[in-house]
Parts: C-alpha cells; sequence; structure tokens
C-alpha cells in the first residue's frame, strides 16, 4: 500500500513540474498555455476546458498511460521571449519539484509524530532545513528579476554536471542515477510517513535537481539542456549540433557507468548464483 502511494504522489510532483512551475511561468510571461496534460500523450484522452485566467487552456487527461505530464504552448509566443524569461521558465518546473519535494519532508514528520503519539517534531534540523529552502526558492520565483535569471540561472546546469561527474567518478559513495536503489528501498517503506518521504525524495532529486543538468534524457532536453543550448545558440548557433550530439554521447557514457556501479551489487551475486 505504502508503494502505491508513493507512486501517486511521484505523478503528482510531475504534475507540479508542469503545472505550477512551467504553466505558471508561461502565464507570468505573457504566452499563451495551450494544454496541460497528465499522462504520456498518447492513446485515448478526456479533455476539459479550463475557465478563468486560465481560460483557453485545456486539461487533458491521457488515461491510457497516467504516468507523467506536459505543458503545451504558443511556440511562436515562446520563441520571441528574452533569453532571461527563457531560463525563468525552463528552471521554473525543477525549483516547484524541490518545493514540493520538501513539503512532503514536512508532512511526513508530522506523520510521525501522529503515529508514533510524539509531542515534538522528530527531526528539527530536516524541518529547518526544509522550511528555509522553500522560503528562498519561493522567493526566487516571485522576486527573481533579469539579472537572476540571466547570469545566476545559467551557471546552475554547469555546477550540476561538474558535481555529478565528480560524484560519479571520483566519490567512494555516491552514483549519479539510483533508479534501483530507489526502488529497492520503497520496498522495505511500510508507512505513509515513509512513502511521503521517499516521494519526496524522488520529486526532488529527479524532477528536480537532475533535471537541471544540461544533458538530454533518451533524446529528451532536460530543463538545464534548454537553458544551456539558448546561450549556445545565440552567441554560438553553428556548434548546436554538436553540443547535442556531445551531450547525448555523454548521458550515454554517464548512464551506461552510474547503472554498472547500481546493478553490480545486486547482478553479481545473481549471475553467480546461476553459474552454480
Amino acid at each position: 500500500m505504502s508503494i502505491f502511494i508513493s507512486v501517486i504522489f511521484i505523478i503528482l510532483a510531475y504534475f507540479v513540474h508542469e503545472c505550477f512551475g512551467h504553466a505558471v511561468a508561461m502565464k507570468r510571461s505573457g504566452v499563451a498555455v495551450k494544454q496541460i496534460g497528465f499522462g504520456l500523450p498518447f492513446g485515448p484522452k478526456i479533455t476539459f476546458p479550463m475557465k478563468g485566467k486560465w481560460l483557453g487552456t485545456d486539461f487533458v487527461l491521457y488515461y491510457l498511460c497516467p504516468f507523467g505530464a506536459f505543458t503545451a504552448c504558443d511556440e511562436d509566443g515562446m520563441t520571441r521571449l528574452p533569453f532571461w524569461e527563457k531560463s525563468r521558465f525552463f528552471v521554473s518546473g525543477p525549483i516547484a519539484s524541490i518545493i514540493f519535494g520538501y513539503f512532503l519532508f514536512i508532512i511526513s514528520g508530522f506523520i510521525v509524530m501522529i503515529e508514533n503519539g510524539m509531542t515534538r517534531y522528530p527531526n528539527n534540523h530536516l524541518l529547518i532545513i526544509s522550511c528555509l529552502t522553500v522560503a528562498v526558492l519561493l522567493i526566487a520565483l516571485k522576486f527573481g528579476g533579469k539579472i537572476f535569471y540571466t547570469y545566476i540561472v545559467p551557471l546552475i546546469p554547469v555546477f550540476l554536471f561538474l558535481f555529478a561527474f565528480y560524484s560519479l567518478f571520483f566519490s567512494q559513495n555516491a552514483t549519479v542515477v539510483t533508479t534501483v536503489s530507489l526502488v529497492h528501498t520503497a520496498g522495505k517503506i511500510s508507512e505513509l510517513s515513509g512513502a511521503l518521504f521517499f516521494a519526496g525524495a524522488f520529486s526532488i532529486n529527479f524532477f528536480g535537481v537532475s533535471m537541471m543538468l544540461p544533458l538530454r534524457f533518451f533524446g529528451i532536453p532536460l530543463d538545464g539542456e534548454q537553458i544551456t543550448l539558448s546561450i549556445i545558440n545565440k552567441f554560438m548557433p553553428k556548434m548546436v549540433s554538436f553540443f547535442i550530439s556531445v551531450e547525448t554521447l555523454i548521458f550515454g557514457l554517464l548512464l551506461l557507468y552510474a547503472l554498472q556501479t547500481d546493478l553490480k551489487p545486486i547482478l553479481l551475486p545473481f549471475i553467480a548464483g546461476l553459474l552454480h
């Protein structure tokens, strides 16, 4: 049951990433949002026209495969935006995911209090860090201006890539891709608080931080790659194709190395058991 709850909140985290992140940023920039989709965009769907300030936007539910979400906007309006507004649009999704993840952390702590009859929050350090992170990111989204999105945000994908590279090749206890270990951890969750904490960690690490890497996930550009690509397209347009090829190659190499690091402790005993 707890794994099911985790999956529900992970799906919700992806929706928060697209709707309260990217879609809201588009509206702030005056770009028309045509669709907010829930699920992978193929197969049968149900369309709900939205009203109020979202008039002209359709909420589309692809119920055949309700995993993932997307935001479809006016491409011409997006193209005309200055760089700093494009930067705000791309970073808003990961920021929304990180805020949502820390919100789940906070809620999971209060659930632990209820489950165990505690009178104090179980981890004050986590509560303080979560509240401060949420406050800082909300301020950045609300009041971050042209300078912040032009000169600060574009540095984030670069630093994250360098950190990921260092963690992967030079740190003894860290890997970039931890899907296997996350799934393994999910199997041990037995409480509602653990399910929410797991979903929060997934939202922060996968839909938040990882989305800011300047790479492509099986050909799909991550938000960090979109920011980096906008800079290259502005100053070195002839290098765009070369950059896409290089980052695709780097992602493949990182994925292979990280997967073998994560899978080795699981696959080697399995293979040894088959041989005997």
